[in-house]
């Protein structure tokens, strides 16, 4: 689903609950510049507002950099539906699916790094393509299981979208949310369709 926050164009990842079992949506942290940010759907809808957010920042290890999220609560007047089946790390081979603005490409998964200790810098690097608009698209695999929103183009390769894209893992997002976004992050976890 393609969004609007503010100047930017961004694709919706996930929809997730927390403790409240408020009706949230998790998009890319450059996504959004801060909180209480409103959000719309591409024909200029109100559908919610940014309540927790950490941005992007340009930390890096190598050619991968940290990345933070955009957690929207979707107003009320919205029906929305889990899609996913589950969530999974992804491994280097694994095929993938990347769903956004542009649409989607598929391709496969060329390298991973997963850092426990720092969350925010864990990468998946696939070589399907990205454009402006597509940060915070889901990554999917069959099942459809989720594994992760597109955060940037491949940094390894100059960050040309042409050369492959990189992704923020789910679970690095779910532990980033949980340990940062206050009463939103308690209990924090992605819908999935039981």
């Amino acid at each position: 689903m393609e969004i609007e926050i503010g100047s930017n164009g961004c694709s919706l990842g996930f929809f997730a609950f927390d403790t409240r079992k408020d009706r949230l949506a998790v998009t890319a942290g450059h996504c959004a510049s801060g909180v209480d940010q409103i959000v719309y759907n591409k024909f200029g809808n109100r559908v919610g507002s940014v309540v927790a957010h950490m941005n992007d920042s340009s930390t890096s290890r190598k050619a991968i950099r940290a990345r933070g999220y955009t957690v929207i609560h979707i107003d009320d007047s919205w029906r929305i539906e889990p899609y996913f089946k589950a969530t999974a790390s992804a491994s280097k081979g694994d095929s993938v699916t990347k769903f956004g603005l542009h649409g989607k490409t598929a391709g496969s998964i060329t390298d991973t790094y997963y850092d426990s200790d720092a969350p925010w810098m864990s990468t998946i690097q696939g070589d399907v393509v990205t454009l402006g608009g597509d940060s915070g698209g889901p990554w999917v695999t069959s099942g459809p299981t989720l594994l992760g929103i597109t955060a940037s183009g491949d940094y390894e390769n100059g960050a040309n979208h042409d050369d492959g894209s990189q992704a923020q893992p789910i679970w690095s997002l779910v532990t980033l949310i949980r340990d940062n976004a206050e009463a939103w992050g308690q209990g924090f976890n992605v819908w999935l369709d039981d």
